[in-house]
């Protein structure tokens, strides 16, 4: 493959898994924004009261951090954006290597199988879990329908 974006040469599942692991390393990008997000807004905190207490040195040092950590979101934000560009021009090879357009209902199922696993499976809510099995259901059908019609 010449690009990340690429699917040539791919079967549809093995595209369909291809694309799943964007979605999932995207999730997890966006999981790490947020921590770093939060260790910086503690170390400016941090800083802030170590100026407050007249302990410059800790200041400095507390700053250093949540630069750092500015410098971390930065980095992730950038590659979450490659990721973002990427899903984007796989959706329609992916939906052009199943032979149909790409349905709402196939882009709420990647949605919600990236969302899931991504996240510990101890958190994983009944509701996500049934809307996850009812859009596989449809897929199913959909599949059996254009068999019985002479389509695979």
């Amino acid at each position: 493959m010449t690009s990340d974006a690429d699917l040539s040469g791919l079967g549809y599942e093995d595209a369909l898994d291809y694309v799943r692991n964007f979605a999932i390393t995207l999730k997890k990008y966006e999981r790490d924004i947020a921590r770093q997000a939060g260790q910086a807004e503690l170390w400016r905190g941090r800083a802030e009261l170590a100026e407050r207490r007249g302990m410059l040195e800790l200041a400095v040092q507390a700053r250093e951090k949540a630069a750092g950590a500015q410098v971390e979101i930065a980095r992730l934000e950038a590659e979450a954006s490659r990721l973002r560009a990427d899903l984007a021009l796989m959706r329609p090879k992916l939906a052009a290597l199943k032979g149909s357009p790409a349905s709402p209902a196939e882009a709420e199922l990647l949605a919600a199988e990236a969302d899931l696993l991504a996240d510990d499976p101890r958190a994983r809510s009944a509701a996500a879990e049934e809307e996850l099995k009812g859009l596989a259901a449809d897929d199913a059908l959909a599949k059996l329908k254009k068999r019985v019609n002479g389509g695979e």
